[in-house]
């Protein structure tokens, strides 16, 4: 699913669209956090740079925030969840995990896993009070879950 149809839904609410980012503020980000970005969230920024709205509050209501609004999940205040809350030995975000999103104005975040040496490299994840639960296997996935109101997107503790 491409970024262009975010901002097409944008264009017919008639929110206007942001300019795209260039590799340089890209090669910046990955360089100032040494994550590298993959190649499908890489081409979406390529074609817009993220929203200053958010999408239908009557459908999936998700903002894609700005490459200069990502912010490590790790350390923040969404960092303190974890992947599985029914493993007695639940994993911590892994390192490397961008907050991009939000749903309704912050309820929900949603990260991208962005280290290469995780075995969850590209992964989304929604960060709920409690935990973090994965939604998509890429971005690309989550942006055809955000397109069609998917219920992963709503799935979080």
């Amino acid at each position: 699913m491409s970024f262009i149809a975010v901002r097409d839904h944008l264009l017919h609410m008639g929110v206007p669209a942001r300019d795209p980012v260039s590799a340089n503020d890209i090669a910046r980000l990955e360089a100032r956090h040494h994550v590298q970005i993959p190649g499908d969230l890489k081409e979406a920024f390529l074609q817009m740079d993220g929203a200053d709205h958010s999408t239908e509050p009557g459908g999936s209501w998700i903002r894609f925030w700005p490459l200069g609004e990502w912010l490590p999940a790790v350390g923040s205040s969404w960092g303190a969840v974890n992947l599985d809350p029914t493993q007695a030995n639940a994993t911590p975000l892994p390192a490397g995990s961008f907050v991009l999103a939000d749903y309704g104005y912050g309820c929900v975040a949603y990260a991208a896993v962005l280290d290469v040496r995780s075995s969850f490299y590209g992964r989304v994840f929604a960060l709920g009070a409690t935990a973090a639960v994965e939604v998509a296997g890429s971005f690309n996935e989550f942006i055809g879950l955000v397109l069609h109101d998917d219920a992963r997107l709503h799935s979080y503790y």
